[in-house]
């Protein structure tokens, strides 16, 4: 079974919902919820993280989430260009990358209907990160989807 978040984390989604998805000040969050201190603000925000809670596609930069349902459905919806990695030892393989306009739905068919996915998956699935460059522009994210498999 899943674990759960902490109930000082659960305030803290809350909020985060009701924000659109960004986090407010830590001060402010930590008013919210009853916390005393930006330090323990800080410590459950960055636990939310890695669990793949707290995902806020936008922006230039790739937020990286652990491969998870959870992080998956956050990006439903959302427009860009994805990567699925693999961490081995320090260093990421790349699995599969792809572009959208609705990453969260393509992710999930793609996990249906590519074979070197699903294998990921079953072999690797704890290991699997998924980086997503959230861009609007669909001739944006074609250009960066051809640049990054050159490299």
């Amino acid at each position: 079974m899943a674990e759960q978040p902490h109930q000082v984390q659960r305030k803290i989604l809350l909020l985060f919902k009701e924000n659109g998805n960004k986090l407010p000040p830590f001060r402010s969050i930590a008013k919210h919820v009853g916390v005393s201190s930006t330090n323990t603000v800080a410590h459950h925000v960055k636990i939310l993280k890695s669990k793949g809670f707290l995902i806020s596609p936008g922006g230039a930069k790739a937020h990286i989430a652990p491969f998870n349902l959870r992080a998956i459905l956050n990006f439903r919806g959302v427009p860009g260009v994805y990567m699925v990695v693999r961490e081995d030892r320090g260093r990421n393989d790349r699995v599969f990358i792809a572009q959208s306009d609705n990453v969260g739905e393509h992710v999930l068919r793609s996990m249906l209907e590519n074979a070197l996915l699903e294998e990921a998956i079953q072999e690797h699935s704890e290991s699997l990160r998924i980086a997503l460059y959230s861009i609007e522009d669909e001739e944006a994210r074609v250009k960066l989807l051809e640049e990054l498999n050159k490299s």
